[in-house]
């Protein structure tokens, strides 16, 4: 079993300076307050993961719920 971290952040704080901070398993959840809170954490996380690839080789994931206005990214092992 391996325990995870889970990290709450503001959504302006979502920076890929942030993310690449994190470890393996870890994974951080921004809470947006608005529609363009949530676009520009969403676009963060998305041009954090195309552009400035982690030197470890692991990926980032992302999941978004519009529902709930967040944006989670986590840490993973590349899918082969």
């Amino acid at each position: 079993m391996r325990l995870t971290k889970i990290i709450h952040i503001e959504a302006d704080k979502l920076t890929a300076d942030l993310l690449e901070r994190l470890v393996l398993g870890e994974s951080l959840t921004a809470h947006c307050e608005s529609v363009q809170e949530f676009n520009n954490a969403r676009q963060n996380a998305y041009n954090a993961r195309r552009n400035k690839p982690r030197p470890d080789g692991n990926v980032y994931d992302i999941s978004i719920s519009g529902i709930n206005s967040t944006v989670k990214v986590t840490v993973a092992e590349p899918k082969i």
